[in-house]
C-alpha cells in the first residue's frame, strides 16, 4: 500500500519540478532532500507501457526502496502516534467518527497502542484502512479505495485512486482526461490480476 500511494503521488507531477519537490518533502520530509534528483530520475524513467515489470529502477534502488518503506511508512505511523485522541473520519460513507486510539483498540483488537503501532513500522506489515487515512490526513489528499470507500481530508489537493486486490495489497489508478481508469501493478507483487489493463500517459491529468 505504501508503495501504491507514493508512486501514484508522484509519477503525475515527475516533469514538474516545484510540484514534485512539494510532494517529495510532504512524503520523506524536507531532511531527504538530498535524495530529490535520484527519485525524480527514477520516476522519469519509469515505464508507464510496461507497468506489469517489477524490476523497474523505481522499485529495485535501494534509496527509494528506504524512503518509501522505512521512511514513508514511519512517518505514517508518527503521524498517527501524535493524532491518537483527535476525531478523524474513517469512512465518509457511513460517516462513523471515532478517534485513532478507539479505532485500533476496536477495529483492530489490539489494547495495547503501542503494539500496533510498533508493528505498523515493520515492512512486513500490510498497511490498512487506519493507515490510508492517516496517509490521506499526511499527504492533505482523499483518497478513493473499490470506488467505494472514501477517506477524506479538509482542504484536499490532491485525489488518490487504489485499488484492492485480492484482500492482500493495493494497486493504484491513475485517472486520464477522458476518465479513462488504468491500473498499476503496485510495488506488493501480484502478477494474476485480470483487471490490470494497459497504461498510457497521464501525467497532465490533475486528477490521479
Amino acid at each position: 500500500m505504501f508503495w501504491s500511494v507514493a508512486t501514484a503521488y508522484l509519477l503525475p507531477v515527475r516533469n514538474n519540478n516545484e510540484e514534485f519537490k512539494n510532494r517529495f518533502i510532504q512524503l520523506f520530509g524536507e531532511e531527504n532532500l538530498k535524495y530529490l534528483q535520484l527519485i525524480k530520475k527514477l520516476l522519469k524513467q519509469y515505464d508507464l507501457e510496461n507497468n506489469r515489470n517489477l524490476n523497474q529502477l523505481w522499485y529495485q534502488n535501494q534509496i527509494a526502496n528506504n524512503l518509501v518503506t522505512n521512511v514513508f511508512r514511519n512517518r505514517v505511523v508518527d503521524y498517527i502516534r501524535g493524532n491518537l485522541d483527535n476525531p478523524t473520519q474513517i469512512n465518509s460513507q457511513i460517516n462513523q467518527i471515532e478517534t485513532f486510539r478507539s479505532a485500533i483498540q476496536i477495529s483492530e483488537n489490539e489494547i495495547n497502542i503501542n503494539n500496533y503501532l510498533e508493528r505498523m513500522r515493520q515492512s512486513s506489515s500490510w498497511g490498512g484502512q487506519l493507515e490510508i487515512l492517516a496517509i490521506g490526513n499526511l499527504l492533505g489528499s482523499n483518497i478513493n479505495v473499490n470506488n467505494r470507500n472514501i477517506f477524506e481530508t479538509n482542504n484536499p489537493n490532491v485525489n488518490l485512486q487504489i485499488f484492492h486486490v485480492n484482500e492482500n495489497h493495493y494497486n493504484f489508478i491513475l485517472l486520464q482526461n477522458t476518465n479513462e481508469e488504468n491500473i498499476i501493478n503496485s510495488k506488493e507483487k501480484n502478477t494474476d490480476i485480470q483487471k490490470q489493463q494497459k497504461l498510457t500517459e497521464a501525467e497532465k491529468s490533475k486528477e490521479i
